[in-house]
């Protein structure tokens, strides 16, 4: 789930806007975002499969103040609030975990599944696959995939024989 996590390996966005709407008792900023987010399909199957892999739109979140120590090193009442550029990457980052916190339990669960079947193969599928999301997009991860996960399935059923190449298969998976 850390690679999930990376920018660039995990998913690809950017913020373009954020506006602060409003401000609570407790210093809390109600900001409205405008972000696009393209998330990694073999690290984020579930939001892909409910339709949500991509992410082109506005949303709310709420940014937390921060609280700074005096010169003495003594905890100061005054509150900072995080600049125009800090809102931006905590409005990715909250858009970001909100997917990351369903597709974790998802993965934990196919994690169950595959080990309980002994199918270790797409522990590789899954992790040379995502690493071809920075490198070649979209299209890439998917084709990386389902190239490994047939090879992988012409090594272990096709060539039924132990020879050299289902030994060092073997070895890898």
């Amino acid at each position: 789930m850390f690679l999930s996590s990376l920018p660039g390996l995990g998913y690809s966005g950017r913020t373009l806007n954020v506006e602060i709407k409003g401000e609570d008792n407790h210093g809390n900023l109600y900001v409205l975002a405008n972000c696009e987010v393209t998330y990694n399909p073999v690290l984020y199957p579930l939001s892909w499969l409910i339709g949500s892999g991509r992410f082109s739109g506005r949303f709310y979140f709420i940014s937390a103040p921060l609280y700074g120590a005096s010169p003495s090193g003594e905890f100061s009442p005054h509150r900072f609030w995080p600049s125009r550029y800090e809102l931006m990457q905590q409005a990715l980052d909250s858009l970001v975990f909100h997917h990351l916190s369903v597709n974790a339990i998802f993965m934990f669960i196919v994690v169950l599944v595959s080990s309980f079947f002994h199918i270790y193969d797409l522990y590789l599928c899954v992790f040379v696959s995502a690493i071809f999301f920075p490198l070649a997009g979209l299209m890439g991860t998917i084709t990386a995939f389902f190239s490994i996960l047939l090879i992988s399935i012409f090594v272990k059923v096709i060539l039924k024989r132990d020879g050299l190449l289902v030994e060092l298969w073997n070895s890898i998976g």
